[in-house]
């Protein structure tokens, strides 16, 4: 009888541990899948820039899905050349809420002279 409580406690113990372990790693796959998704927004915003967004410096923001993005474009200083102005562009991705980022990411990219 002790040793079919003892199995018992054992194969509660083992299913605690895999229910709990099972949890967390869809926890883990969801966070990955906001993160992927908020870098594809981060990646389509600068891709953006220059059609819809205008290549001037300034901010624009919007939204997509459960995502708020911001994209700001800032004059890279001391970079002026014969060729165009070196703007640095931002794309920021963070929660519809504001509350955490997401994603961000930083690229540099070249105004013509005209």
């Amino acid at each position: 009888m002790i040793e079919a409580m003892v199995a018992v406690a054992i194969i509660a113990a083992v299913l605690g541990v895999t229910y709990r372990s099972l949890g967390e790693n869809a926890l883990r796959l969801r966070a990955a899948d906001f993160a992927r998704t908020a870098t594809m927004i981060a990646q389509s915003r600068l891709a953006a820039v220059g059609s819809d967004i205008p290549l001037a410096p300034g901010e624009t923001d919007g939204t997509d899905g459960a995502f708020a993005w911001t994209v700001t474009i800032d004059a890279e200083p001391a970079a002026a050349s014969t060729s165009g102005n070196l703007l640095r562009v931002s794309a920021r991705v963070r929660d519809i809420d504001g509350r955490a980022d997401r994603a961000r990411l930083d690229t540099l990219r070249l105004a013509t002279v005209r």
